[in-house]
């Protein structure tokens, strides 16, 4: 390569190394502020997709299950299992509660059945409780905890498959919503703080 002449040379320009650095700093500085953020809203999405499929297994058992048995007011969430798509019953596990409650919950305990769904979540429900009767704010109630354990943080969520097949979170439940065992009312800050419909 022939030698560049001195009239171009004065345009040839680089970086000093005190520029490159501070590049180097800010990129790190962007990224330290930037993927946790990012990975916790992937997170979140997995989190929420996988709820939501599990109110739609619900759904569709309860549809298959209506197709075949008169749905009535002594129908519980028991009637709809065999119409859901789960790897295993589960006993033992200790998992959160829903929010506004401090404190885990125990499968098997006091009439708790928790079905293991194939992403290692938890969906638990109460062989105790049935619709209680048969208009559009009678529903059976669920809690479906995402990562499958007790880990203190009340990032269960609970929610509710009315009478109509209808279903909703317990943040946004119908006000005076019953069950079997009683009324029901929605509350503020009831959803974690992950679920984003």
């Amino acid at each position: 390569m022939p030698p560049i002449p001195p009239k171009f040379r004065k345009c040839l320009k680089g970086f000093t190394l005190a520029e490159l650095l501070i590049c180097v700093a800010l990129i790190g500085v962007i990224s330290a502020i930037a993927i946790p953020k990012i990975l916790t809203a992937q997170q979140n999405a997995e989190t929420i997709a996988v709820t939501k499929e599990v109110f739609a297994m619900v759904s569709g058992a309860y549809t298959q299950y209506a197709a075949s048995n008169t749905a009535s007011a002594s129908t519980t969430e028991m009637d709809l299992t065999p119409f859901m798509n789960y790897v295993k019953v589960v006993s033992g596990n200790q998992i959160d509660q829903n929010p506004g409650f401090s404190g885990g919950i125990t499968c098997g305990s006091a009439g708790a059945h928790c079905l293991r769904i194939h992403n290692g979540s938890i969906l638990m429900y109460f062989d105790y409780f049935s619709f209680g009767g048969t208009s559009n704010l009678n529903a059976l109630g669920f809690i479906y905890d995402p990562d499958g354990v007790y880990t203190g943080l009340d990032d269960s969520i609970k929610f509710y498959l009315y009478f109509n097949g209808r279903i909703s979170t317990r943040e946004r439940m119908a006000p005076n919503t019953s069950s079997s065992i009683n009324t029901l009312n929605p509350y503020a800050g009831a959803d974690p703080a992950w679920y984003i419909p």
